[in-house]
């Protein structure tokens, strides 16, 4: 009975080589897919930012055609 335990004693061990192996690789990948989310996000909120400036700069310009317009009479004036 002793001598079936070890000789299970290297097979166990090349399986939690290969499962400690495995384990290597899936940390890579983690940290590999943690960066590109961090960079994806960085990338998200600077073209958020920049769109919130664009649609201010829109709405600003469009306030100054509207107002140009209504001092022309061109278009009715709120009252």
């Amino acid at each position: 009975h002793s001598l079936w335990c070890f000789s299970m004693v290297p097979r166990m061990d090349e399986r939690l080589d290969r499962a400690d192996d495995h384990f290597k690789y899936l940390d890579v990948k983690l940290d590999r897919t943690i960066d590109k989310l961090e960079s994806l996000d960085l990338s998200f909120r600077c073209f958020a930012r920049s769109t919130r400036k664009d649609i201010a700069r829109l709405q600003d310009g469009m306030d100054t055609v509207t107002e140009v317009l209504r001092m022309n009479q061109l278009v009715p004036t709120n009252t």
